[in-house]
């Protein structure tokens, strides 16, 4: 585990420039369920900044942003945390460094993955199966 400097580091970063999302995302093609969307990210041009952020919490993807409109400037690169699991401890974290409308985004968040838990990939694919023997 980091210590609470880098962990309060690294919840500045995600103040000033990140986001938090937590919402119903349309419905499951394989059982019409609503699913919960979970992800916080993190976008600039400084990708040490970037590959830190990775690296304090040790969990996410670190990419290159990818978009037309910006050739010929400089790269923008993310940190993207998508696993709702993998989110909420992260905002466990950074929730005491946060400033009020982030702790409003952290708490929704908090309440839609009790709402609606996560399963596992593997209990995922077995739905899946089952679904699609189903369908035959």
């Amino acid at each position: 585990m980091k210590s609470k400097i880098e962990i309060a580091w690294a919840s500045g970063v995600i103040e000033g420039e990140g986001s938090i999302i937590a919402n119903l995302n349309g419905r499951s093609k394989f059982n019409g369920e609503p699913y919960l969307r979970c992800q916080l990210r993190v976008c600039m041009t400084d990708k040490d900044i970037i590959q830190k952020l990775q690296a304090v919490f040790g969990v996410g993807i670190v990419a290159e942003y990818n978009n037309l409109s910006r050739l010929g400037k400089k790269p923008i690169w993310r940190w993207d945390v998508r696993r709702a699991l993998e989110a909420k401890v992260v905002c466990e974290l950074i929730y005491p460094y946060m400033g009020q409308r982030r702790k409003k985004q952290i708490e929704h968040l908090f309440e839609q993955i009790v709402l609606h838990p996560p399963i596992s990939n593997h209990e995922r694919n077995i739905r899946m199966w089952i679904t699609r023997k189903k369908n035959k």
